[in-house]
């Protein structure tokens, strides 16, 4: 039982701090902090792979 709730809070905290990097992610975007050839490339590498 206490490794089932381990194993849960794991999961749940994983998923928020995933939400937080994509939100600030896309913050950072909005504001055009990032370099566009940048974002341009890894965009493309993550369609090939």
């Amino acid at each position: 039982m206490a490794l089932f709730t381990l194993i849960v809070l794991v999961v749940v905290t994983v998923l928020i701090g995933l939400g937080a990097l994509v939100g600030l992610w896309q913050a950072l975007r909005a504001a055009g902090l990032l370099p566009g050839p940048g974002t341009r490339v890894r965009s493309r590498r993550g369609l090939r792979s």
